[in-house]
């Protein structure tokens, strides 16, 4: 279905698809806090950057990460759970300077 129910008819089941907004403003925001993201990934080790950008990025499954690192896809979970703690903390740096 996608999109939301209308709020002034509930028996209504067409959906309310919501406004793009694409303020310049809002893109530079975007862009800058995308740019920061990135910079941040890009600063944690190989593995961590590796199964992050495999995992979140390019969408693949534990195991497709797991034949590339050569590794089993329980050490691609635990890398994963890691790589995300130390960009979560990168991030909260960055926010702090």
């Amino acid at each position: 279905m996608g999109g939301w129910i209308s709020f002034f008819n509930p028996n209504e089941q067409e959906a309310i698809q919501p406004a793009e907004f694409n303020h310049p403003g809002v893109q530079v925001e975007q862009k800058e806090q995308l740019r920061k993201m990135f910079d941040c990934i890009n600063s944690l080790s190989e593995q961590h950057k590796t199964v992050l950008i495999l995992s979140k990025i390019m969408k693949w499954s534990q195991v497709e990460v797991a034949a590339v690192m050569e590794t089993t896809p329980k050490a691609v979970e635990s890398m994963l759970q890691r790589a995300k703690m130390a960009l979560d903390k990168k991030l909260k740096e960055m926010e702090g300077k």
